[in-house]
């Protein structure tokens, strides 16, 4: 039987992480030119796949280092007011762990924040952005996951073949400040979950009953790879690595499309559903394992039948 923390805590990251990642506001627009004397530039092919990708919508399969597999699609949409919206829907896969049940859900994205929206308990947990700047989420800066392309980095361009595509492999190395930030990020992230949730100090105290979260060193990216289509300048491919050259996690997209006629009512959440305010990482945490230990017990009890 597995430990329902255990599953919560991937829905928790997942949730938060994933949806940093994956919306297109999660990429800094702050590029640095190649190393000199490489050709061609990296800077205005990151810069024009990442315009791009702001109009598309795409299918994306994520894979963690624990071996989460989860499969989003997000759509993009215009608003009438020139506002962005994003909705991603999440389903997680057989991976090692296999969850059970199969993990789903779909977040909506706009200028206000991220809603969480639980169908089976009719339930939108919403994700309110609490600075004009828009870095914090439920009091934790969501940047602790995104690439932070900045000029401090170094960039390298080489031409590849993805999926018999030709395509450019542009790896981007954080400059050790930069990299020092994204491991304060971490830190805080992880402190938040563990001391406020759990009740155990930051020491990552071990437990019989709930597996230890990981060390921030070990899920802080160091070293980015982005694989991106020579024509199309589509972004195909992600990877993250860490200090130790371990593979932290890896998108691939399987579909990218532009122009889709997409309805309004596709990014709001629907009629019914009670909406719940979060104001930090820990109730948002304590809230899912709710609704998790739930669906587990539900799931069982309809296979036991």
């Amino acid at each position: 039987m597995k430990n329902h923390f255990h599953c919560s805590h991937h829905v928790v990251c997942t949730i938060v992480a994933a949806v940093c990642f994956v919306h297109a506001a999660g990429f800094s627009t702050s590029f640095a030119a190649d190393t000199p004397g490489i050709s061609p530039n990296g800077y205005e092919i990151l810069k024009k796949a990442l315009l791009l990708a702001d109009e598309a919508t795409s299918t994306v399969t994520v894979i963690s280092d624990d071996d989460l597999e989860l499969e989003m699609t997000e759509s993009k949409k215009l608003s009438r007011d020139g506002q962005r919206l994003s909705r991603i829907d999440a389903v997680g896969t057989d991976g090692k762990p296999s969850l059970e049940p199969p993990f789903n859900l779909t977040s909506l994205v706009n200028a206000e924040g991220i809603w969480e929206l639980h169908e089976e308990d009719k339930l939108a947990l919403f994700l309110k952005y609490q600075s004009e700047e828009k870095k914090a989420i439920a009091g934790i800066d969501p940047n602790f996951n995104k690439p932070p392309i900045v000029e401090q980095n170094v960039y390298r361009v080489k031409e590849v073949q993805f999926n018999g595509v030709p395509s450019y492999k542009i790896v981007m190395t954080l400059a050790p400040d930069v990299y020092k930030n994204q491991l304060e990020l971490r830190e805080r992230y992880i402190n938040e979950i563990m001391v406020k949730h759990r009740g155990e100090p930051s020491s990552n105290k071990k437990s019989s009953q709930i597996p230890p979260l990981p060390k921030a060193a070990d899920k802080t990216a160091s070293l980015y790879e982005f694989i991106v289509g020579k024509e199309s300048h589509v972004i195909w491919a992600t990877k993250e690595y860490g200090k130790d050259g371990d593979l932290i996690d890896k998108h691939e997209y399987s579909k990218v499309e532009y122009g889709l006629p997409l309805a309004d009512d596709l990014f709001e959440v629907p009629q019914g559903y009670k909406i719940v305010t979060i104001n930090s990482i820990s109730e948002h945490s304590n809230l899912t394992v709710k609704i998790y230990t739930r669906r587990v017990k539900t799931w069982r009890d309809q296979k036991t039948k």
